[in-house]
């Protein structure tokens, strides 16, 4: 099952009846900061796995530092639908089947 929030006021609300495995979010939200939301969702689904897709660009070093702990994968903007496809199914495998 798959859900879209337009914002993060949107994902806050849909976190309380959705438990999703994964959450894709832009970083620069309409209404909020993206790692922000991330970060505040992830506080209510601890084993959720976070891809930030952003066009903001960073370094390999400069997302551990700075987002560490709090997503799963970085993903440049633009990115290629078959590079967010491989990511969430790379990702998605790794979910813990006890969870």
């Amino acid at each position: 099952m798959t859900a879209a929030a337009a914002d993060g006021a949107e994902a806050r609300r849909m976190a309380a009846g959705f438990a999703p495995d994964l959450i894709i979010s832009d970083l620069q939200l309409a209404d909020s900061d993206g790692i922000d939301v991330v970060a505040e969702l992830r506080q209510v689904l601890p084993g959720v796995k976070v891809v930030l897709l952003t066009g903001v660009n960073f370094q390999a070093s400069e997302v551990d530092l700075t987002f560490g702990g709090v997503i799963a994968a970085y993903l440049p903007k633009p990115a290629r639908l078959s590079q967010i496809a491989q990511t969430v199914k790379d990702l998605i495998g790794q979910s813990n089947p006890s969870d």
